[in-house]
């Protein structure tokens, strides 16, 4: 569907950019990020079902493969789902990065972002 095309190309791309350089970061917590991703994607899912059941709001079922999960499409289960892989991942390696710049750093003094492979090297040391 055109919905599900416009979303794997919107996600793709930083999904793919936040395992390669942290990847090894993610799978190490996955636990954390397994929960961190379900229990938001899971009240969202309900909670837009619930929406679309009510007629708050609907989608064009020209954008739409067909299939449902209750009231809720497909796709539209998809967009949470990535969405909130993109949030949970993204903020974790944030968090793991300033973790081992803190940790790197010389004398209170902060190494500079603008360091030549810098978040690089700390993703990989980690």
């Amino acid at each position: 569907s055109k919905y599900l095309s416009l979303i794997g190309g919107w996600a793709l791309p930083v999904v793919c950019l936040q395992w390669i350089f942290g990847g090894h970061v993610v799978w190490r917590e996955r636990s954390l990020v397994l929960v961190g991703v379900a229990l938001p994607t899971v009240f969202l899912w309900v909670a837009d079902g619930i929406a679309i059941y009510l007629n708050i709001w609907s989608l064009s079922s020209t954008f739409l493969l067909g299939p449902q999960l209750g009231s809720l499409p497909f796709e539209e289960a998809i967009f949470f789902l990535v969405t909130n892989i993109m949030v949970v991942q993204g903020g974790l390696l944030f968090v793991r990065t300033a973790e081992r710049m803190e940790h790197l750093s010389l004398d209170g003094r902060k190494k500079e972002w603008a360091d030549k492979g810098l978040i690089r090297r700390i993703l990989q040391a980690g």
